[in-house]
């Protein structure tokens, strides 16, 4: 399957930090990776831009463009490989037809729901229509919000993602969940600093549940002492 996503999703994110730098060297003009052409006309007809290397600039941003969309490939081959739902048979050639327990269907009686190679398909149709530099950005929004809201015409509804689902692209992608708790001055000393603690999740509703807890309960379940303030962050491993 190649690089594993959580290597194309770091390597994306040093293309754009990359591609970030080549368009500061045009000193706040502002060029989008599909308007090469148009930005360089603009530092053209600047008086700096005439002493400036146009056809050199053009290059680099073509070849991080070249990259980006070679990686944005990868991540979309190893989002549509993840684990197929649990449970279920599927039937006949109609790859979304398929049979599955009453048992298993939970509260959600939504066959798109339950069909993970569909809810792929559909994560990496949002993705498709993303700027190669915006897609990581993109998908992060996905699994916060575990949602998107999706347009069909002039109307839009709100498409959820499988919990599951969501567990498998941070697994793959190196993501964790953490749960971050400011303290009244004096109360604990952390490594991540003084009257602040944090602990890691491998689901955001876990994470959620240590915040209201440490609210209900206070520290070490006291319930003298409080947090100030709680948050929950999505994060990658090698990032912590």
């Amino acid at each position: 399957m190649g690089k594993s996503l959580v290597n194309v999703i770091t390597i994306c994110q040093n293309v754009n930090s990359l591609l970030s730098q080549s368009k500061r060297r045009l000193q706040g003009v502002l060029v989008r990776v599909d308007g090469v052409e148009q930005g360089l006309i603009i530092v053209a007809r600047s008086e700096w831009g005439r002493n400036m290397n146009t056809e050199a600039f053009k290059t680099e941003v073509e070849r991080h463009k070249e990259v980006m969309d070679t990686l944005i490939g990868d991540l979309k081959t190893q989002i549509l490989n993840l684990p197929d739902t649990p449970n279920i048979k599927r039937a006949g050639t109609n790859p979304h037809c398929f049979t599955m327990s009453f048992s298993h269907l939970g509260n959600n009686w939504s066959a798109e729901y339950h069909d993970f190679k569909k809810q792929y398909e559909v994560l990496v149709d949002v993705l498709s229509k993303c700027t190669p530099d915006l897609v990581i950005e993109r998908l992060e929004e996905i699994i916060k919000a575990q949602s998107v809201r999706l347009a069909n015409g002039s109307t839009s509804h709100t498409f959820k993602f499988h919990p599951t689902v969501i567990s498998h692209l941070m697994e793959v992608g190196g993501y964790r969940w953490k749960s971050v708790a400011i303290w009244p001055e004096g109360t604990c000393t952390c490594s991540t600093g003084k009257d602040v603690s944090q602990d890691f999740h491998g689901t955001k509703a876990e994470a959620e549940g240590v915040c209201r807890m440490l609210c209900s309960d206070g520290f070490g379940g006291d319930r003298k002492r409080f947090p100030i303030r709680t948050h929950i962050e999505l994060c990658q491993k090698d990032k912590l």
